[in-house]
């Protein structure tokens, strides 16, 4: 990966609590800060799904905010992948 791609590089961080309505945006980054979420990911052995138009969208949702609705079905698919996983 170049630099100047690694620079382009974003991380959105999903939470979905047990009774929320949808998942809510923790952190968000771009660049430096974009590879330590991933790297701090990596080295907890949580899920990482690579889809950029995703992230593109959701980068700029604010944190601590719900997800938006056009969200939810592509997350729900996402997120039934990584109940899978973990059974």
């Amino acid at each position: 990966m170049t630099e100047q791609k690694q620079d382009l590089q974003k991380a959105v961080v999903l939470k979905y609590p047990d009774g929320a309505q949808a998942p809510f945006v923790i952190a968000k980054g771009k660049g430096f800060l974009a590879r330590a979420i991933i790297e701090e990911a990596q080295k907890n052995d949580v899920y990482i799904e690579e889809n950029t138009p995703l992230v593109d969208f959701l980068s700029e949702v604010t944190v601590g905010s719900l997800v938006p609705p056009q969200t939810w079905e592509i997350l729900a698919q996402i997120f039934s992948v990584i109940l899978q996983e973990e059974k």
